[in-house]
């Protein structure tokens, strides 16, 4: 199978395309097999500028189709397929898609995002599996909405930060150690998700005030310039 593989910079789905999906899910930090992918991921390859196309005629059998490809992050192939018999044609792309991984196979890595999905016989698709429109659904362990919609993944991201804070705030800690401990167990959540997607900008100010003012103290503080020099 021949590929025609160019960079490409925006990597963007018609509307067409966006209605025709059948989409399912996909965690590439903590799934071992990823069965269908669904639109938060290929928006997030769009916003960082770091996909690949790969021209596949095979995987076009109508002319509509023509213009579909197949978005390539990493180790981890994301096609865009018109029927169940472009399967096969995916876990051959995954078996030679070497790259990022040291000569290994990626046959686990493989995301199918099928369209006109469910105008498949769902009972010869027992290597894929579908949500209902509308369902949430983990991703980089947030979850989603499949439309696309990432305001409920990253609204559930500002609440981890909340939880990690509330854990400890009735604790006397100094300003060092607030800092330390939001680095090992509230950084890295945000950092966990930041390596797969960009949230807008009023969840990013969100999240560093409240990371901000739990290291200041919270509700209760001092003032902290006055603590922090007199320190």
């Amino acid at each position: 199978m021949s590929f025609i593989q160019k960079k490409n910079k925006k990597c963007l789905l018609t509307e067409a395309v966006r209605r025709l999906c059948g989409l399912g899910q996909g965690d590439p930090l903590s799934s071992s097999v990823w069965d269908v992918v669904f639109q938060p991921f290929l928006d997030s390859l769009s916003r960082r500028n770091i996909a690949l196309t790969l021209t596949l005629p095979e995987l076009a059998p109508r002319p509509q189709t023509r213009c579909i490809t197949n978005l390539v992050f990493a180790d981890d192939a994301v096609g865009a397929v018109a029927g169940p018999e472009a399967i096969a044609l995916l876990e051959a792309l995954a078996r030679d898609w070497r790259l990022a991984t040291n000569g290994r196979l990626n046959t686990d890595k493989t995301v199918v995002m099928p369209l006109g999905a469910t105008l498949w016989d769902r009972a010869d698709l027992s290597k894929l599996s579908f949500v209902a429109p509308d369902e949430s659904l983990p991703w980089i362990g947030l979850q989603f909405a499949p439309d696309g919609n990432n305001r409920l993944g990253f609204h559930d991201l500002e609440r981890r930060v909340d939880r990690v804070i509330l854990s400890v705030r009735d604790r006397w800690m100094t300003y060092h150690t607030r800092a330390f401990y939001l680095n090992r167990y509230g950084i890295s959540k945000v950092l966990h998700s930041l390596s797969a997607d960009i949230p807008p900008s009023d969840v990013i100010k969100a999240i560093e005030r409240k990371l901000a003012d739990f290291v200041k103290g919270g509700p209760r503080r001092s003032d902290y310039k006055q603590s922090v020099f007199r320190n």
